[in-house]
């Protein structure tokens, strides 16, 4: 086929497909709301390929005249417009949420586009049609758009529920009365023998949390099971860190001795962050400070004020619910890769609980879950400041008014409530440090 008929073909189809589906035809998926959210569906957007360069499935930049370009800038402008107003519109229908009900970046704007400085055919390699960076953050604009328009009515459904069952789940609220220096075995102790998949769901940048995942997988490999391969799979470093990788890595100060530790008892350790997103979003977390007191970051938290200082605009693409769909897609490819090789194998998957909370968008909790499957939420305790207790509590916490927040441990024993609820067990952990970047 001729360039001057390959220009007329891409023209045709975004001139004549309706409302986006031109792009996604040409990239081989369908638009966000007819996404699959099912277990299954999560499996089969891991299936596709990996999100790598690949130069070859895209169509040069010379194939394209300056005129067919800047076509595709218009429409992919006109897409982010249509698309965003199209979830004010469906977000208008609905009663308001909490704004701290979970930890989405709910945006119809451009911010999100200003710092995805990765190469189109690494975040889209199916999307050959993206020729530049423009390009690149309008398409990416406009999926978030759709995918908030088909979620945002499931969440206020989520919501709503956990506030009407709140009866219910004081009545199967399991009583905790073991003193807190027992939690750890406790915990280890609720799971099955047969676990396959433990996923720890962490509140970010807290230097207690790690700490205590630590002092967790080495109870699990030391005491119960001693003879069992165990493998640690990680949003905190990137895919490059994996089986027999000695070099040097970029990792946060504060996961460091949980690595050593690792290390130590012979755990092998898989990063799970595509290395565009921890290089380029993931770098660009920023602080007018080198160090946010406890407190002060708590009421920011509290109050929903000056977050965006502490999260550059990058980052709020890659908590946006696009840049979740991508990454968890990624997390998926390499989990369901490393089981092939390690059939039997209890996978340890830590990353933060925005990733793999039941009822959660892309869930991974979800994707996985099973009677082997356990999620486990960590989150900091209270703390009391300015006079006042400080809960940074997101989810359930704020649907249920902080009900359970005061509760070290917090289970329920009717499956339904659980998998409600988000996490087989929510598990507060005592703040002693400051954050950390």
């Amino acid at each position: 086929m001729c360039k001057p008929t390959i220009k007329r073909l891409i023209l045709f189809l975004i001139l004549l497909l309706p409302s986006g589906q031109a792009f996604n035809a040409i990239a081989g998926i369908p638009p966000v709301p007819k996404l699959p959210v099912t277990n299954a569906g999560i499996s089969a957007l891991a299936k596709s390929p990996r999100i790598t360069l690949n130069a070859s499935a895209r169509i040069a930049s010379s194939t394209l005249s300056p005129q067919v370009s800047a076509q595709i800038t218009k429409t992919l402008q006109k897409r982010v417009l249509t698309s965003g107003a199209h979830f004010e519109q469906t977000r208008d229908k609905y009663p308001k949420m909490n704004p701290k009900f979970l930890a989405i970046r709910w945006v119809s704007g451009e911010s999100l586009s200003q710092n995805l400085t990765v190469s189109p055919e690494v975040l889209y390699p199916q999307a050959p049609f993206l020729q530049n960076q423009e390009q690149l953050g309008l398409y990416f604009l406009a999926q978030n758009n759709r995918a908030q328009s088909h979620w945002y009515p499931k969440l206020v459904t989520w919501y709503q529920e956990i506030v009407r069952r709140l009866d219910d789940f004081k009545k199967n609220q399991l009583s905790i009365t073991h003193p807190i220096e027992k939690d750890v075995s406790w915990i280890a102790q609720q799971l099955p023998e047969d676990i396959s998949y433990l996923l720890l769901g962490e509140c970010h940048y807290l230097p207690d949390i790690p700490k205590n995942v630590t002092e967790l997988i080495s109870y699990i490999h030391k005491v119960l099971q001693p003879e069992r391969e165990i493998i640690v799979l990680t949003e905190f470093l990137p895919e490059i860190v994996t089986w027999g990788y000695s070099g040097p890595v970029s990792t946060w100060e504060i996961y460091t001795n949980l690595w050593k530790s690792l290390e130590e008892m012979g755990i092998p350790i898989i990063g799970m962050e595509s290395d565009f997103t921890f290089n380029d979003f993931n770098s660009k977390i920023v602080s007018s400070e080198p160090e946010i007191a406890t407190e002060s970051y708590y009421a920011k938290i509290l109050e929903n004020k000056d977050t965006d200082k502490i999260l550059d605009t990058s980052q709020q693409a890659a908590s946006s619910l696009e840049g979740i769909r991508l990454r968890n897609a990624h997390f998926m490819q390499i989990i369901q890769q490393t089981r092939q090789n390690h059939p039997d194998a209890l996978f340890i998957i830590y990353t933060g609980g925005g990733h793999v909370e039941y009822s959660y968008p892309y869930s991974l909790g979800d994707a996985l879950a099973g009677p082997t499957t356990r999620v486990i939420s960590l989150s900091p305790a209270p703390v009391m400041a300015k006079g006042q207790w400080q809960v940074p509590g997101i989810s359930f916490d704020v649907a249920t008014n902080a009900r359970f927040a005061f509760d070290r441990l917090v289970q329920f024993n009717d499956p339904e409530l659980t998998r409600l609820s988000g996490a087989d067990i929510r598990w507060r952990i005592p703040i002693t440090q400051g954050v950390k970047w």
